[in-house]
């Protein structure tokens, strides 16, 4: 139901609820109730490496670099990697992904909420997206970090994500 540092945000909720006395089962009972307020989003900046991993075809690559098209993707309630738009423009991806974000975050804007910003081998961008999450959420709490191998693989250099906790997916 998660993937990269989405999967470490519930790992440091345990942590947490472990570090507030709470017990193994009172725990297992939170991660299972909030599953679903982990959110996933995250941009691409090459549609090559969605191409060959079969989430785009050739030719939405080829036209879709041509036009400087970037796709928003996140993880939805079953799991998937699903589109959920696109943009034109590096930028405007990236301001797109927090914009989502801070819609998503809703009622846990005011709380002590850790978001986490991914990237494949893009730190500029992703300290950017650090600096637009800071000035919108008035939060210091981000943690900046790579991309998995694994996942890196399939989204390519240039890829950015955020992890974070909110009121829906």
């Amino acid at each position: 139901m998660n993937a990269s540092m989405g999967e470490g945000l519930v790992i440091m909720k345990a942590v947490q609820l472990k570090e507030a006395g709470k017990g193994i089962d009172e725990i297992a009972e939170w991660i299972e109730t909030h599953k679903l307020n982990f959110c996933i989003q995250f941009t691409v900046d090459d549609l090559f490496h969605l191409q060959r991993g079969g989430r785009v075809s050739k030719m939405t690559a080829i036209v879709g670099s041509m036009i400087n098209v970037k796709p928003i993707l996140v993880v939805n309630n079953d799991g998937a990697l699903v589109p959920a738009g696109t943009v034109r423009g590096r930028k405007k991806s990236l301001a797109t992904i927090v914009s989502n974000m801070e819609k998503q975050i809703g009622k846990y804007k005011d709380e002590d909420n850790t978001i986490c910003v991914v990237h494949g081998d893009a730190l500029e961008d992703a300290e950017y997206v650090a600096d637009l999450i800071k000035e919108k959420l008035h939060t210091g709490n981000i943690i900046i970090n790579t991309i998995s191998p694994s996942i890196g693989a399939h989204s390519g250099p240039g890829a950015i994500g955020i992890c974070y906790f909110g009121e829906n997916r």
